[in-house]
């Protein structure tokens, strides 16, 4: 994942949120970069095939964490 439409020298952390279908926050993954590297295997959750939520917010400066926006992640093994 990754900050994107923003120059990333703005960009002090970012920080993403998986929700399954039903709202529930099953992962969260944050880093002081404008990027995240993520590997659901091995990062202890082996998250099962299905659809995801997922939010983005980003720390920008001194204006604290906002919101980047919300996708879908699916998965299929």
């Amino acid at each position: 994942f990754m900050a994107s439409q923003i120059c990333w020298c703005k960009v002090g952390a970012i920080c993403i949120r998986l929700y399954d279908l039903t709202g529930v926050l099953v992962w969260t993954g944050q880093a002081a970069r404008p990027y995240l590297d993520c590997n659901l295997d091995l990062d202890e959750l082996i998250l099962p095939n299905g659809t995801y939520i997922v939010t983005f917010s980003l720390l920008i400066g001194s204006t604290g964490w906002q919101p980047a926006g919300v996708s879908t992640l699916t998965i299929l093994r």
